[in-house]
């Protein structure tokens, strides 16, 4: 006889980033008892949906930065296992949790959920950095939603490239490696970089390369991919879980990326640039490396992608079968599982 779900609460955000984006999907698919929206320091440009969480569980409540002992009070009655992403903001929520029995989870991110953090069971994304994670970790992905974002079938040459900038450390995701780069591209395609620090609707041309400069999205986090992308070109610094690359993938387009961990377990030879390190980095989790690479490389992957249409399709379909491997359809039971 399987096992009953047991009551789930869910510590979520509601801002435009990363995290909201999990939470949210996350509230989607569980279908919570109760929701504990925390507005943290970074919600600072008034883009705070917490609306976006109505009808996904039965009760919902916002608080700013930290729980409250009243927050973790209303959280912790009627639930019997808590799940955050990255931390629970405090320790208002994790000790009562301990004195009252109900169990708690974290998905951790190795670089910001940091050693000292309190939980019953660790789940991490993704192989990089277990060591930085408290206990004793459970690898399981954070899962590709099809529903939000189907596959789209390209046909015909390559010629509009995708970017998200990130407001991470240590240009996160590449974006002045890229920039850099574009001047060794030997074709005329369009970048479209969504996020940065330039104006929206700003155009640069960088050799043969035209870059559209699309600003910061303010819809539904799904939603910032533009229609007619042909890949997802993100020279991505340190790993860990890269939500724009699971999406990319869900989407079914080619990547080009770093040759670091993680994203050589996820993606072909013809995806990964050589790279090194070019310096470390105090995080939370402890000392990281930042990693770089050559420009004529980063623009030698971009250029063998527009210029062979099979190394392109085989992207396509390494893409795919990874967005496969880490959908809702294929882990949705194991989180289940988790919180039984």
């Amino acid at each position: 006889m399987a096992r009953q779900l047991r009551r789930l609460g869910i510590i979520a955000r509601a801002d435009q980033g990363g995290i909201a984006s999990q939470s949210w999907q996350f509230a989607r698919r569980m279908r919570p008892e109760k929701i504990l929206v925390v507005h943290t320091e970074h919600d600072t440009r008034g883009k705070a949906k917490p609306e976006i969480y109505g009808g996904l569980g039965k009760e919902m409540r916002t608080c700013r930065r930290a729980p409250r002992r009243a927050d973790a009070e209303w959280l912790l009655g009627g639930v019997d296992v808590v799940f955050t992403i990255e931390c629970f903001y405090g320790h208002e929520v994790p000790i009562l949790a301990q004195q009252r029995g109900v169990q708690t989870v974290i998905q951790g991110n190795p670089e910001m959920t940091g050693l000292g953090e309190m939980c019953d069971v660790m789940l991490a994304p993704t192989k990089w950095r277990l060591d930085a994670l408290p206990g004793e970790p459970r690898l399981l992905p954070s899962p590709t939603d099809g529903e939000l974002l189907p596959l789209r079938v390209r046909r015909g040459q390559i010629h509009d490239l995708y970017h998200v900038a990130s407001n991470a450390m240590c240009d996160r995701n590449g974006t002045e490696l890229l920039l850099e780069a574009l001047g060794h591209v030997t074709h005329e395609v369009t970048l479209w970089i969504r996020g940065g620090d330039r104006p929206a609707n700003k155009v640069e041309h960088r050799g043969l390369v035209s870059v559209v400069w699309m600003g910061h999205w303010d819809g539904m986090f799904y939603d910032h991919w533009p229609v007619d992308m042909d890949a997802l070109v993100l020279p991505r610094r340190y790993g860990g879980l890269c939500l724009p690359m699971q999406e990319a993938a869900t989407l079914g387009l080619p990547i080009i990326t770093l040759d670091v961990e993680p994203q050589r377990d996820w993606l072909p030879t013809a995806s990964l640039v050589p790279a090194t390190v070019d310096h470390t980095e105090p995080m939370r989790g402890g000392q990281f490396d930042i990693y770089t690479c050559e420009a004529r490389r980063l623009a030698g992957a971009i250029n063998m992608m527009i210029e062979d249409p099979s190394r392109a399709a085989y992207m396509r379909e390494r893409s795919i079968a990874w967005a496969e491997s880490i959908s809702w359809d294929a882990l949705g039971d194991h989180y289940r599982d988790v919180f039984r």
